[in-house]
């Protein structure tokens, strides 16, 4: 918490610094409040528009700020003081200007900067003046305002790199104060080679021996006393404007001549008042000619507000109003109901965005007929003021900047903020690089080849134009930001209108997500997941070891971690098969060995997993904790699926590996540090103080996202719908090891780290049971249930369940959302049955499938023939042309129907016809596939299976099928009694639905993830092209849940997805 003021800007910008120097620590200086000499700076430095510009001595950033506004595409922000960096990024957040910063770095001048590609275009600084004559100065002076002797030293900085840092065209403008102002440019010249400057300096210099250090550490006295020692006799505001290039050399000053810079302009003419007494202006400055207020933050009077507070960390206000007798009154709600609400209003008149007192022009008038004050956002609050949302200050800046002409609502994942980065594929192009705004996907690589996203400072074209993220992740964090700035740009609804305008663009770059597949968004070469969550290792450890050793020695030292299975990483949507492996036989004795067989204790772990990127360190340097940031991609929501009973015989003494190794999840787009930055807030743990981590893994900004994290559980039902149960819900902020340490750590031996590397979180849980992060802990290892919505329980996943994790950040008014996280749980075994190719049987040789793409039978051996990976030649045979008929195609088939299999054997060519013999066949050459009629095992059980499988098949293939050919319903026809029913359709309709109905009581029976059973079976390949029949009939398949829910599993499957009539050759 901190004593913020919030200041009016120019027309409509709002910048928050220290309410004067209310700091308490004596280590670190207040980001000061705008006096006139950052007033002056912004009057004086040019505003032709430049692509780039660097805020040097940047403090709140209303240099750079401003220039955002104005004429700059892209601002970076340097200060030395580290209090700085939290305000500038929060007045960017403020004036929804942060997607046009590259970046806000701590440090010295220019070497706090990255590595960058060009120079700057412009330089604006406002540099301490801070004189250390004898090095007096301690503390925060000697580490923020060493000005050297003279005082002069950040200055002399500044202009000795400028022309490293400048374009040939650049200019550079600052404010300083300077001593014996008329010998500067004789100082300028020997500091460094400026070929045009133009400096500006106030009519009435301040005698040294009236100077008051704004901070030093050191008595006034004696730095006066210094001052003269050093033959310093005065001191006066410079303001100054360099321009690299031209032919000439000259510094020169226009002193006493140009006293109207400050009189010319109306804000410099405002005093800011240290006192809140308009009569006590600085006697170091130029009095107005006519009586002008002081700048305030808002327009309100002292009767209306006491004051109030702004939480930084957590994005509130609170709010305390009292009477005009100054007893306190009722305090208003000012939440984020709508921007009209509260005692702050937004307005946005004459231009203006900005706030006013609920009475408007009253309290205008009323705060001009009395002494004007600033009005405080104080941190010591009444006990009485309420905390409320920060929605009407952020709706003043945020109304008119960040509105996109794209359409979405409140709640929808990928508003303008966030613009997260992806991959997608579409019908007509294969995967490329995209963003996401509202309900569409943004393919980076159309707007690159039609130019819309040059001058980025690499190729684009090139880079977006690959199947993968890994090449733009390998770009410095410089790049990515000013690809999202050059997006929002192009998205936003007052913006660049390329996009909007030209209609060929928007068809080419933006589809609907619904129409578009996601990939894998980088090409991962290694994945690490950690254990990071203090809560989560508790628990845990109190299951295994007891309350009094709950988290191993090490664990509060370092962040502990193992290496996992990159190529087993999958996207949302993917489902995963029961893993397989050994399972301890007796829990209690782990001498009696252990069984094989699938697990049953399968788990899901929330997590949050983050992308490397960035210029890394090669082999045998590791990154360093100031390194850490520029070196995160993104974040993505992750599901690090357990077999907690294949873990609990393996993992000792290495740690997990099979348990581990079948699946992990993630979301499909990755959302940027920047879109998250407005979100930073403490973690659970708040501090790392017991112990204090060693050098290299301490942070200076320790600090999580206040991400809010929920698992869905979707499980079957009894009518064969999923039922939906939130099962828990988290934040982002019970982690304490953060990702950047976690990074730091996985490097600290010299591992070198590529460009698409992915990092896990470890689970993450509250306090709370209804906030941990498995179902280890929420079943309390099983010792309880968890209650599902349809009055079901879990205590671990089963077979068909869907587990889905959701995560998003609130803002005001949208939220930055991951997208889903999910993936349904198979049985064992389940994708064993993948079609394989090519075929192994050595009896079969030229393969040729006879059909017709609408025909029911041929589709069933098209399923068969891709469950066995069999290669086929397919010859279409058009049965509404009769061409089955053809004296041709009677020398193939005796019954002159299809499907009819061809292949050549015991050396002839072959012929085999009916459906479900080609397929028996088929499971019979093909033994090394899973076979589509259960084997007959000898059991009970088993011999019972096999016959619940024929007895489905026969149904559809011997009772219904026939019945609704066109050769029978034509038969039908013409034995119509009394004109009724002159299509036979009434005949067909009836023995579909009575076979449908059998087949509906036969499935809910079996209880399985199949029609019989949990693998696929000849039951399964008669149904699915039985359902579309149906279709044809007019029936309403929904009303046949079961039947229903089977055929989307199946659809699934590649050997039913690849069989469909639209997918034949045919089709056309």
């Amino acid at each position: 918490m901190s004593n913020v003021a919030i200041w009016p800007v120019e027309e409509d910008l709002l910048v928050a610094t220290d309410f004067e120097k209310t700091f308490s620590d004596s280590t670190l200086e207040p980001v000061m409040y705008i006096s006139e000499d950052s007033l002056a700076l912004l009057a004086a430095a040019p505003r032709e528009a430049v692509d780039s510009l660097l805020d040097l001595c940047c403090g709140s950033g209303v240099q750079g700020i401003v220039a955002l506004r104005y004429y700059a595409s892209s601002a970076s922000f340097v200060d030395l003081n580290p209090r700085s960096p939290r305000f500038v990024r929060f007045n960017l957040a403020l004036n929804c200007l942060a997607h046009k910063a590259e970046g806000v770095f701590e440090g010295n001048l220019y070497d706090a900067l990255p590595p960058r590609e060009r120079p700057y275009d412009a330089i604006v600084a406002n540099p301490p003046f801070v004189p250390n004559p004898q090095g007096i100065a301690s503390g925060a002076g000697a580490m923020f305002g060493n000005g050297g002797d003279t005082g002069e030293k950040v200055l002399q900085g500044i202009l000795q790199g400028a022309s490293q840092h400048l374009s040939p065209t650049g200019r550079l403008s600052f404010v300083a104060m300077s001593p014996n102002v008329q010998e500067l440019p004789r100082r300028i010249s020997e500091w460094c080679d400026v070929n045009t400057t133009g400096l500006v300096f106030s009519g009435t210099p301040t005698p040294a021996e009236r100077y008051q250090p704004t901070s030093s550490g050191v008595e006034t006295s004696r730095y006066q006393a210094a001052l003269a020692d050093m033959g310093i006799t005065s001191l006066s505001e410079v303001v100054g404007v360099m321009v690299m290039g031209g032919t000439e050399k000259k510094v020169s000053i226009a002193g006493e001549a140009r006293p109207e810079l400050w009189a010319d302009h109306s804000f410099l003419r405002m005093v800011v008042q240290k006192s809140g007494d308009a009569s006590s202006a600085s006697e170091s400055r130029p009095q107005a000619t006519e009586s002008v207020a002081p700048p305030v933050p808002w327009e309100a009077s002292a009767e209306q507000v006491s004051c109030i507070q702004l939480n930084l960390d957590r994005g509130t206000v609170g709010i305390a109003a009292k009477e005009k007798n100054g007893t306190k009154a009722q305090h208003a709600s000012a939440s984020d109901a709508g921007p009209s609400s509260g005692p702050l209003r937004c307005c946005r008149q004459r231009g203006r965005s900005g706030l006013r007192g609920e009475h408007g022009s009253e309290s205008r008038r009323a705060a001009e007929a009395g002494p004007r004050r600033q009005l405080a956002l104080c941190s010591a609050m009444d006990d009485s003021a309420e905390s409320v949302g920060l929605g009407a200050l952020r709706r003043g800046a945020r109304s008119f900047a960040t509105r996109s002409w794209v359409e979405y609502d409140a709640k929808c994942d990928f508003p303008i903020e966030n613009l997260p980065f992806g991959v997608f594929s579409c019908a007509k192009k294969g995967p490329r690089c995209a963003t996401a705004i509202g309900s569409y996907a943004v393919d980076l690589a159309a707007l690159s080849e039609h130019g819309a996203l040059s001058g980025l400072g690499f190729d684009a074209t090139k880079t977006f134009g690959q199947p993968t993220l890994n090449a733009f992740m390998a770009l410095p964090r410089s790049a990515w930001r000013a690809t999202r700035a050059r997006l929002t740009q192009l998205l936003l609804a007052d913006g660049d209108d390329l996009l909007r305008r030209k209609a060929e663009l928007r068809d080419a770059a933006m589809r609907p997500l619904q129409e578009v597949k996601m990939h894998l968004p980088a090409k991962i070469g290694d994945y690490t997941d950690f254990y990071s969550s203090r809560e989560h290792a508790t628990n845990v450890g109190i299951m295994f070891r007891g309350k009094d050793n709950a988290l191993q020695p090490n664990w509060l030292h370092l962040p502990v971690g193992y290496h996992g299975r990159a190529s087993s990483v999958v996207l949302s949507g993917t489902p995963l098969a029961r893993p397989r492996g050994q399972l301890q036989k007796n829990r209690e004795d782990p001498w009696q060995g252990s069984d094989y067989g699938p697990c049953k204790l399968l788990d899901f772990e929330l997590e949050i997993g983050f992308f490397v990127g960035g210029e890394l360190p090669s082999l045998g340097r590791p990154i360093t904790i100031n390194e850490a940031a520029e070196h995160i991609f993104g974040y993505v929501l992750m599901n690090d699926w357990s077999a907690r009973d294949i873990q609990a015989w393996e993992y000792v003494p290495l740690g997990p590996f099979g348990a581990k190794n079948f699946g992990t999840t993630i979301s499909p787009w990755i959302v940027t540090p920047d879109a998250l930055e407005p979100f930073v807030c403490p973690t659970s743990a708040e501090k790392q103080d017991s112990p204090e981590p060693l050098p290299y893994l301490k942070e200076q900004n320790y600090s999580s996202y206040d991400i809010k994290l929920a698992v869905d559980l979707h499980t079957p039902s009894k009518g064969g719908e999923k039922v939906v149960t939130t099962i828990t819900e988290s934040n982002f902020r019970h982690m304490y090891w953060t990702p950047r340490q976690q990074l730091v750590h996985h490097s600290v031996t010299g591992c070198n780290m590529q460009p698409g590397d992915l990092l896990g979180s470890g689970t993450i849980s509250g306090t709370e049971q209804r906030s941990f992060g498995s179902m280890l802990e929420l079943s309390w290892r099983g010792a309880h249930e968890i209650p599902l919505a349809d009055g079901e329980s879990r205590k671990f996943l089963k077979d068909g369940d869907v587990c889905n994790i959701r995560g998003f950040c609130q803002g005001d008014g949208y939220q930055i959302g991951f997208g889903d996280c999910s993936g349904e749980v198979l049985p064992a075994g389940a994708l064993d049955e993948a079609p394989k190719v090519p075929a192994r049987s050595k009896l079969l040789q030229d393969v040729e499938l006879h059909g017709y793409f609408r025909s029911t039978a041929s589709w069933r051996v098209r399923i068969a023939l891709a469950h066995h990976g069999v290669n086929y030649k397919y010859t279409s045979v058009n049965l509404l042309k009769s061409e089955q008929k053809s004296a041709e195609f009677e020398q193939v088939s005796s019954m002159a129907q299809v499907p009819t299999l061809s292949f050549n054997a015991a050396g002839r060519r072959q012929n085999l016809t009916q459906s479900l013999a080609i397929i028996e066949f088929l499971d019979s050459v093909y033994t090394d596939s899973p076979p589509l009629m259960p084997p007959a095992d000898g059991t009970p059980e088993g011999t019972l299976r096999r016959a619940r499988v024929m007895e489905i098949a026969e149904i559809i293939n011997s009772g219904t099928q026939p019945l609704q050919n066109r050769p029978m319903l034509s038969s039908i026809t013409s034995a119509v009694v009394d004109g009724k029913d002159t299509d036979g359709t009434g005949f067909a309709t009836a023995a579909v639905m009575k076979g449908l109905k059998a087949c509906e009581r036969l499935v809910a029976q079996s209880g399985g993830q199949y029609a019989v059973g949990d693998t696929v079976s000849i039951a399964d390949i008669c149904i699915v092209p039985q359902l579309t029949n149906a279709r044809r009939f007019g029936i309403k398949v929904e009303e046949f849940p079961h039947l229903a829910s089977l055929e989307k599993r199946l659809a699934e499957l590649p050997a039913f997805a690849t069989a469909v009539p639209e997918k034949q050759p045919d089709a056309a």
